[in-house]
């Protein structure tokens, strides 16, 4: 399984340097909902869910990836708008959870509970690998680690590469301040890892590698043309391709709607008129 992870190249570069990734706590998470995602009726209920936060978060960390490297707002936002860089790893799919995307926030009667002090481990797991929808683009997922064995450098904690996490790519964002000779000494450091620039697409709202300047800058052994995307994310992009936002718009809301039938609608949109039944002459 593949993941990738968006930073700045400064950041980026030093994870390849050092062989490890910053791990994130939950207090610095950029979504303030994260992991205070459930709706409460009171103050104290709030300070109670905050105090179990704050708990989980001076014991353990977590590491966030996204399933594509080809998201251009996760460039924007992430890797110093596509001045960065966004490293691709083969990581163990059991040692991480993808995140659902809701459009309400869940209450405690969701998890058959009254109280804050009666969430249970896997309800508090389930809430914290829960987001709010408009984050969908990042398409994350998320491991838990314990910040413990990790090393702490200049106030932060970080996560050692090992064999469950592979450094496979290194893709340059399109704005990215560095020299041939310096893509060179890198992919000469690391021989096993794949590295190309990217740049935005022609013809649709995408990221693809650039590949004359990936030719002109990479050396041959080290350069990776074309990257796997994720089939679901294939069949979306497909889809894209084939219909305009209007038609995307209708498409989605038609989805949102439940146990909707074909006698309710046809599709054009426009509902069906019921057929009045035909008076038998005596």
């Amino acid at each position: 399984m593949q993941l990738y992870y968006y930073t700045k190249l400064q950041y980026g570069l030093a994870s390849v340097r050092d062989k490890r990734i910053k791990i994130s706590l939950y207090d610095s998470l950029n979504d303030p909902f994260d992991f205070l995602g459930v709706a409460t009726d009171s103050k104290d209920q709030r300070k109670e869910l905050k105090a179990i936060r704050d708990e989980i978060s001076a014991k353990s960390g977590i590491i966030c990836l996204s399933e594509t490297w080809k998201e251009p707002l996760m460039w924007g936002h992430y890797a110093e708008a596509h001045k960065g860089v966004c490293l691709g790893f083969e990581v163990r799919a059991g040692h991480y959870e993808q995140i659902k995307y809701r459009a309400e926030r869940p209450r405690l009667a969701d998890f058959g509970k009254t109280s804050i002090h009666e969430l249970t481990d896997e309800d508090k797991a389930q809430i914290a690998f829960r987001k709010f929808n408009h984050w969908s683009y990042e398409r994350e997922w998320r491991r838990v680690v314990d910040l413990e064995p990790a090393d702490f450098v200049d106030g932060n904690h970080y996560l050692r590469f090992d064999g469950s996490m592979v450094l496979k790519y290194i893709l340059f964002g399109s704005r990215a301040k560095i020299s041939s000779e310096q893509i060179k000494r890198i992919a000469s450091a690391n021989p096993n890892v794949k590295l190309a620039i990217t740049s935005p697409a022609n013809t649709a709202f995408d990221i693809v590698i650039d590949k004359f300047k990936t030719e002109e800058s990479v050396p041959e052994d080290n350069r990776v043309l074309q990257l796997p995307v994720p089939d679901r994310l294939e069949f979306e992009h497909a889809i894209e391709k084939m219909i305009d936002s209007s038609i995307q718009s209708v498409m989605t809301n038609f989805l949102r709607i439940p146990r909707i039938t074909p006698e309710d609608i046809d599709f054009t949109g426009v509902r069906r008129r019921k057929k009045r039944p035909v008076k038998k002459s005596p």
